[in-house]
């Protein structure tokens, strides 16, 4: 079953607050990395899970799953589209749930782009008619992007950029954080083996 856990989840007072929250994490701990940290990220891997569960996110999976991940995308990202591709087809038969955390840079059509997928009513049906209409020989995604956004949807999608910058230290996607023999992982970009991938989808 597709789920809208995002936008609006509760109210967008909720996006506004998670907002100044997230911001306010990721300067805190830009001066210092910690011993605990993850990937280069001067955070732990138990902070950075209670952080993502903050952020702005639309989930897909069954209603009930045993395993969630973390995949911070851009509309327009041809490597997010592969892994997408890949992901969807078994999602429900590994009982798994993908929380897809928008962000947008790569093109300047992103922003209103990810603004349409998380405005919309049914956020997880929005974002499968992006990747289902995906131009891969313009690297642009199919869903139309709005003209204008509230200004807390907007902001929120820019935390999340924050979010992948400063806490998760990377500024590509897709970047996929996943648990892991008892730990958080960091993938950085596409996964380049068939294991790997495996591997970030069924936790083994």
């Amino acid at each position: 079953m597709l789920k809208n856990k995002a936008f609006p989840q509760g109210n967008r007072h909720h996006i506004k607050a998670a907002t100044a929250i997230l911001y306010a994490a990721a300067m805190l701990w830009i001066p210092a990395a910690s011993a605990h940290g993850i990937g280069g990220s001067p955070l732990s891997g138990k902070t950075i899970w209670q952080t993502l569960h903050k952020s702005l996110y639309l989930t897909t999976g069954p209603e009930n799953p045993k395993r969630i991940i973390y995949v911070f995308f851009d509309p327009n990202c041809e490597y997010c589209h592969a892994f997408w591709d890949v992901s969807h087809k078994t999602q429900n038969e590994l009982s798994l749930d993908i929380r897809w955390v928008p962000v947008a840079f790569l093109k300047g059509s992103s922003m209103a782009k990810a603004a349409a997928i998380m405005e919309s009513n049914n956020s997880p049906d929005a974002f499968r008619y992006n990747e289902e209409h995906f131009h891969e020989s313009t690297e642009e995604g199919g869903i139309r992007g709005v003209p204008t956004a509230p200004t807390g949807l907007m902001d929120a999608i820019k935390a999340n950029w924050e979010t992948l910058k400063i806490i998760l230290r990377n500024d590509g996607t897709p970047t996929i954080v996943y648990p892991y023999n008892g730990t958080i992982h960091v993938q950085r970009g596409l996964p380049s083996s068939q294991s790997k991938i495996y591997q970030i989808l069924t936790g083994r």
